[in-house]
């Protein structure tokens, strides 16, 4: 976990990465990506298992989530050249 990990609260999940219904944390973290020429920081959410203890393969995101980190993006982008 980097330090601009935000715990945003838990929800009772079945995780995919251990396979058992627990309470995953929902976390938001500063990221970037790029969309067409430009760099765009952005708010990312994702859920995190605490069932397993390698912080590199303990991470992950539903469609939903998936859907709302990239309209997060593209709004950052639009303000970002003022669309």
């Amino acid at each position: 976990m980097s330090n601009n990990d935000i715990l945003l609260g838990i929800e009772l999940r079945c995780c995919p990465i251990c396979g058992k219904e627990h309470n995953v944390e929902i976390r938001k973290r500063k990221t970037e990506i790029k969309i067409k020429d430009s760099m765009v920081n952005y708010d990312e959410k994702y859920y995190k298992c605490t069932n397993v203890s390698d912080d590199e393969d303990n991470e992950y995101i539903s469609a939903k989530m998936l859907d709302e980190n990239l309209l997060e993006a593209k709004d950052v982008y639009r303000n970002k050249k003022d669309y």
